[in-house]
């Protein structure tokens, strides 16, 4: 029964690899298009609604590239900063009521809070370590 669950581990890290490729692959491509529509924007000037969408775009690309950091590396650290990310892009891109901008910072604060005084020390330096190999 070990070997089995073995192997079926194994292919569950196998499919999440190839879904983390998958991704990447997607992100290059939305990356090229987010430069395009940047070049654009230049070209017809800038409003707003312009700078909203580019905002939008490139909070969803840094999402889904810590989100491909979280199917590589199984830490809670990546999955509180995708967490962060997420929330954050909500409280910039899409236009709350009050209570849901104070809603969302308060789940920001406790996912840090979480972050500080619940992390154990080896995932601390996990996720320090990363952050200093850039």
């Amino acid at each position: 029964m070990k070997k089995i669950n073995n192997i079926l581990m194994s292919i569950v890290h196998i499919l999440e690899k190839i879904i983390a490729a998958i991704l990447m692959v997607v992100v290059v491509i939305a990356v090229v298009y987010l430069v395009l529509d940047i070049v654009n924007g230049v070209k017809a000037g800038f409003d707003s609604e312009f700078i909203k969408t580019i905002l939008s775009d490139t909070l969803n690309i840094i999402i889904v590239i810590e989100f491909i950091r979280v199917l590589i590396k199984h830490t809670m650290g990546t999955v509180v900063e995708v967490l962060i990310f997420a929330l954050a892009r909500g409280l910039i891109v899409v236009n709350e009521t009050i209570w849901e901008m104070a809603i969302t910072i308060v789940a920001i604060a406790v996912l840090l809070a979480c972050r500080k005084f619940l992390f154990l020390d080896d995932d601390l330096k996990k996720v320090t370590n990363r952050k200093t190999d850039k």
